[in-house]
């Protein structure tokens, strides 16, 4: 709120849809209409007095040449002709700017969105500075990604980030990170990444991506342009360690692998198994060596 006064109405309820310059709430108006009143009293009263002062400058200033009165008389009502003027101004100025908090008495939705909660209640009392409604627009969102500290070094702006939506069955969204937090959160041992895009589903009004909920993000931090990926049922875990089983003419045989992200289904291979060679999926966990 701007200005002062008790609450008479509420406009809208949590969940209404307003546009910007939706009237939210009306706030009561009559001490700002009085002070209206009183402020154009002030201006006519001072009109009126400075007119007559500068009939008084005018008619010093002709007697000053001819010598009829002193310079200091004319200097006198020189200076209270100034002191009038001065304020008649300050009284517009007020009148001007009760004018401008009487059109603040009733509040006006600043963005176009929805209403997520009302702060207040019917003859509550407002003042300047205090929170009124809390309005969400969903057209522009931010998500917050909480990284592991071990990635700090990896993490740049303009990152290419891929957003999915658990609850939904949609597409992942590509973005960015738009900045990031200079610091550790000693709680979490996290840097939070900030990403913030148009909302895709803003036009079909589809549930798919709304302020408050959870997504999963997904940062490229580097590109291997010739990663070794096996299905993730290829991999059995044995006494030496994580094997594969690699498909000869007429057996198989364990091949100890080194493992990296895992990813869709795939796990990368970064040692034990070179491009190109069959391995054993379905049923791989029965397989023994010389199978």
């Amino acid at each position: 709120s701007e200005v002062s006064g008790n609450v008479l109405k509420l406009l809208v309820k949590i969940g209404d849809k307003v546009e910007v310059g939706t009237e939210l709430a009306v706030i009561d108006d009559e001490n700002y209409q009085l002070a209206i009143l009183e402020s154009a009293a002030d201006i006519e009263r001072y009109s009126a007095m400075t007119t007559m002062q500068e009939q008084q400058t005018k008619r010093y200033r002709s007697l000053l040449r001819k010598k009829q009165v002193n310079r200091a008389t004319y200097d006198k009502a020189q200076s209270e002709l100034k002191s009038l003027q001065a304020q008649k101004d300050a009284a517009q100025a007020r009148y001007d700017r009760n004018q401008n908090l009487l059109g603040k008495t009733v509040i006006k939705s600043p963005v176009s969105g929805y209403v997520d909660e009302r702060m207040i209640s019917v003859g509550d009392y407002a003042q300047p500075g205090k929170a009124l409604f809390k309005l969400i627009d969903n057209r522009r969102l931010r998500a917050k990604l909480p990284i592991s500290e071990k990635f700090f070094s990896q993490l740049k702006i303009g990152q290419a980030v891929y957003l999915n939506n658990p609850f939904y069955d949609v597409a992942p969204l590509k973005t960015e990170i738009n900045y990031l937090r200079p610091k550790i959160d000693q709680d979490t041992g996290s840097v939070l990444a900030f990403s913030v895009f148009d909302n895709p589903s803003i036009e079909s009004n589809a549930p798919d991506w709304k302020a408050g909920s959870t997504v999963k993000a997904n940062i490229i931090l580097h590109t291997e342009k010739h990663a070794v990926m096996v299905p993730t049922q290829a991999l059995v875990q044995r006494p030496l360690g994580d094997v594969v089983y690699v498909v000869y003419r007429n057996y198989v045989k364990a091949h100890k692998v080194v493992t990296g992200i895992i990813e869709n289904g795939m796990v990368e291979l970064l040692q034990g198994l070179s491009p190109g060679r069959v391995v054993a999926v379905d049923g791989a966990r029965f397989l023994t060596e010389g199978s």
